[in-house]
Formats: structure tokens, sequence, C-alpha cells
């Protein structure tokens, strides 16, 4: 569990297979400057070379978290193996939830993004 600036914590969605864990302000932007050291400390010992292929999302996340403290829960997530611990690949939302209208009612959604990589 990492928190969001304004303290509120950000946990980690866990299901019977993956663990989506928050990457925090500090991982993003250690990925964004290409810090493998560092992030792999920040995000999981397991991290493969092919996280860094999007640093620059990394860069963005970390400037929409950093000026608004509730898109923390919506930013960059690593996919991991809950057995392994591997990391397999990322996901993130592209905004915090906002107003979606379908068939006149108004809802609240995001549009998700995610990537598997190669080896899995």
């Amino acid at each position: 569990m990492c928190s969001c600036p304004a303290g509120r914590p950000v946990s980690d969605i866990v299901t019977e297979r993956l663990i989506l864990r928050t990457v925090p302000l500090a991982g993003l932007r250690a990925t964004a400057d290409g810090d493998r050291d560092t992030a792999a400390r920040l995000i999981g010992r397991r991290l493969p070379e092919e996280w860094f292929a999007d640093a620059w999302v990394h860069g963005l996340r970390f400037a929409q978290w950093s000026a608004d403290p509730g898109y923390g829960p919506w930013s960059i997530r690593a996919i991991a193996e809950k057995s392994t611990g591997q990391i397999v690949g990322n996901m993130n939302c592209h905004h915090s939830p906002m107003p979606f209208v379908l068939d006149g009612e108004t809802l609240l959604a995001v549009e998700a993004g995610y990537t598997i990589f190669t080896d899995w």
C-alpha cells in the first residue's frame, strides 16, 4: 500500500492469481528517469526490462498524480503474479472517474489501458 500525497491510502488490488500493485510516485519518477535499481526496489524486484519501454507514460502519470492527489488510485499499477511476484505487465487509467452518458443516464467511468509483457 502507498499513500496519495494528501495521505489517503491507495491499496493494491488482489485477485486469486494477480496483484495489481500501486506504483508510488517515487516509482513513477524512477521509471520515467530510467533508474532501474530504484524502480525495482519500489515496484518489485522481479521487474523486467520491458517495464521501461513506455517510460514516458510513467512521467505523464507522475505529473497527473502530483497535480491531483485524488488521481493516485487510478494511476499505473504493476501487474504481478501472486505466486511468484513476477511483474508481467502494467495497467492504468487515463484519468480519474468522470461523468459519462450512456442511454441518457450519467454514470462515472474511467478509460483503462493495460500491457501484458511479451514473455507472458
